[in-house]
């Protein structure tokens, strides 16, 4: 499993370490600063999971990003 993510400039990155017994657990980490950063990858999805599914959005604000993709859209269509 490979992955990266940039979150403010600090480089995350997925990996399936190897631990006792040959099985693999995938995990994120960040080793750019000192002491090295780990969490199982299960446990970050879960806490990014409950995170995403506690954002709410205004009706002003949906409005806005509707007609904001809307004129995006057009603008591509017209090119």
């Amino acid at each position: 499993m490979s992955c990266v993510l940039n979150v403010e400039s600090h480089s995350w990155e997925v990996h399936q370490i190897k631990v006792k017994m040959g099985s693999k657990n995938a995990s994120y980490h960040c080793d750019r600063h000192r002491p090295m950063f780990r969490v199982r990858l299960d446990a970050f999805d879960k806490v990014i999971g409950d995170f995403v599914k506690d954002v709410k959005f205004t009706d002003k604000f949906l409005f806005d990003l509707k007609e904001a993709i809307i004129a995006d859209w057009q603008k591509r269509e017209d090119e």
